[in-house]
């Protein structure tokens, strides 16, 4: 059950991750 926590745990941190990516300008045009 733990085990599964830990897993929506870093999905939920991948998630975020990659929203913020695909939200921030990327720094190759500056």
């Amino acid at each position: 059950a733990e085990n599964g926590a830990d897993q929506m745990d870093w999905v939920d941190k991948i998630t975020g991750v990659i929203a913020s990516l695909l939200n921030a300008p990327l720094p190759l045009e500056v």
